[in-house]
């Protein structure tokens, strides 16, 4: 711009120029209007429904974990307390899903209620029920190999203390063994 411009636009009062060409400035008197970052900081907020939807999720892995906790074999869970213990686990873990189902959203809701369900019930039937193998029947067992190598085949053999345990799942001992 010509030094002339330049004076003509500074002595002229009222004007919607500005220094640079294509930008308009506020009239005199009034101060300028400044950028709101509000805005800006409520779109990059998390919504409501995706905290929410967060805390669901995390109260039903929550859960998940607790009933994975209930399959590890144990000499806790014998015959005659089994589901002492492992009803403790599955009420804990019912109680995480059950958060978990009031923070899901609503079209979800059945769908993570029938998730809960099938878990509970599945862990139900495959949580372990181990029995103490007395030293006296320690033999009969290993007629063929020695317990360490049976477990170590993937076989039903924990042991405990330095004691052998047959570990296997509630179902397969309810109904077959």
């Amino acid at each position: 711009m010509s030094p002339r411009v330049l004076l003509k636009h500074w002595c002229t009062r009222g004007s919607n120029r500005s220094l640079v060409p294509g930008t308009l400035t506020p009239p005199v008197g009034r101060p300028a209007k400044r950028l709101s970052t509000g805005s800006i900081v409520k779109s990059l907020a998390p919504s409501k429904h995706l905290t929410r939807a967060i805390a669901g999720i995390l109260a039903f892995i929550v859960s998940v974990a607790i009933l994975s906790i209930a399959l590890w074999p144990t000499p806790l869970m014998g015959l005659d307390r089994h589901w002492a213990r492992y009803s403790s686990f599955a009420v804990c873990a019912a109680m995480f899903m059950g958060i978990g189902l009031v923070f899901v959203g609503r079209r979800f809701r059945l769908l993570a209620g029938l998730a809960s369900v099938l878990a509970i019930g599945w862990t139900t039937l495959v949580h372990p029920v181990c029995v103490l193998i007395p030293d006296a029947q320690r033999p009969s067992f290993e007629s063929v190999m020695p317990l360490s190598v049976r477990a170590a085949q993937g076989e039903p053999f924990c042991q405990f203390g330095g004691h052998w345990y047959q570990c296997k799942s509630f179902i397969t001992r309810a109904f077959f063994f």
